[in-house]
């Protein structure tokens, strides 16, 4: 019974771990993406080497649904992580005003 409730929060702790990166890179590249200037496949690039520089996604898929030029900019990531008993996937998105000139 206690290496069950031993393994129940490792991998409670791997879950959220995997969480909170694939967040972060979602959060990144939004933010990237809506620099004046850029567009989503830099905030795309971005996210992913995040994603790959943090160590914990694999299999990471970094998609943008919308078109450039919008005024929002919004970033989806899904990505796999290590289990105890294989690997299991997660998915976070984020979303952000794209920066513009102010109206003159």
């Amino acid at each position: 019974m206690i290496i069950a409730v031993v393994l129940g929060i490792v991998q409670a702790a791997l879950w959220a771990h995997a969480g909170a990166v694939a967040q972060a890179a979602a959060d990144h590249g939004v933010e990237v993406a809506a620099l004046l200037g850029s567009d989503d496949a830099t905030g795309i690039a971005a996210a992913q080497d995040f994603a790959r520089n943090a160590g914990t996604l694999s299999n990471v898929v970094v998609s943008a649904d919308n078109a450039d030029g919008s005024e929002l900019v919004e970033m989806q990531i899904t990505g796999t992580y290590p289990t105890i008993f294989g690997s299991l996937s997660v998915t976070a998105s984020a979303t952000t005003i794209r920066e513009r000139l102010p109206d003159t």
